[in-house]
């Protein structure tokens, strides 16, 4: 059997931990160093990866099917948005010549205000000018 040297770093240790002594310098723990056999290594790994590769897929089949199927209908729904930004449905045109048709009608009434208005201007002219 095969066998490799492991190191385990000292565990950090930060400022809020241990109240610190002024003066005093504290003493950092050695790490660990240790003689692992390389295949129960390798395997625990090869486990931990087995019984993920186990329990991904039925947690993400419906999220790699949806996935699947957004893919293969991207084109068509790409095309059906083109065609309808390119074309007017009836509902759309119905609208939007309604909104002319009140356009219009406002532009009409301004322009008919605008002229009572002046008629009304003039005829008080006429009727302030002496002859």
């Amino acid at each position: 059997m095969l066998y490799q040297l492991s190191y385990t770093p000292p565990p950090s240790r930060r400022s809020g931990d241990i109240a610190a002594v002024p003066g005093r310098r504290k003493r950092r723990s050695p790490g660990r160093i240790a003689l692992v056999e390389r295949g129960a290594a390798r395997q625990s790994c090869r486990m931990k990866r087995a019984a993920i590769l186990l329990i991904l897929p039925p947690l993400l089949g419906g999220c790699l099917a949806r996935t699947a199927i957004d893919v293969v209908t991207l084109p068509v729904r790409a095309v059906g948005q083109g065609v309808d930004w390119a074309t007017t449905s009836q509902d759309e045109a119905d609208r939007n010549r309604g909104r002319e048709l009140r356009r219009q009608e406002e532009r009409d009434a301004k322009e008919r205000r605008r002229a009572e208005r002046e008629e009304r201007r003039r005829a008080r002219d006429d009727a302030d000018e002496p002859r």
